[in-house]
């Protein structure tokens, strides 16, 4: 197995792919060239698609390895595998076109609705009546 720095990002997909999830240190190989050519091949559409999956295959090799430590030193896998999964998460926000933190909740955002509100001529609209009526008080 190989792992070659990225050298040209702009051009070259596999480069691409190690700038986002960064894999950029040859002194912290995250993954090979034959394993991201199989990515690259399997998602072939986006590079943030294909490196969010990068990504989550980088989260599962730390998710396999234990903790350990002497004394201060420590060398945290756990929190290697939770920083892997939320870039995961972050480049399937991205490419899905949701926001990079994945606040989105649904329906419409109060700027959007502000932005609705001022834009509508107020005596088109009609007073909306409610379908409940209210049982307290009697």
């Amino acid at each position: 197995m190989s792992w070659s720095p990225p050298t040209n990002p702009a051009t070259v997909r596999q480069d691409a792919i190690r700038v986002l999830v960064g894999d950029v240190l040859a002194s912290d190989e995250q993954i090979q060239d034959e394993q991201l050519a199989y990515f690259l091949a399997r998602y072939p559409d986006d590079d943030y698609q294909c490196a969010s999956f990068v990504a989550g295959a980088i989260a599962g090799r730390y998710a396999r390895q234990m903790d350990s430590g002497v004394g201060p030193a420590k060398v945290n896998f756990e929190k290697r595998m939770q920083h892997f999964l939320g870039l995961a998460q972050y480049l399937w926000n991205v490419w899905q076109g949701l926001p990079p933190d994945g606040s989105a909740a649904g329906g419409v955002g109060a700027l959007d609705a502000a932005a609705l509100i001022a834009a509508t001529d107020q005596s088109e609209v009609a007073a909306v009546e409610p379908f409940f009526t209210r049982a307290w008080p009697p």
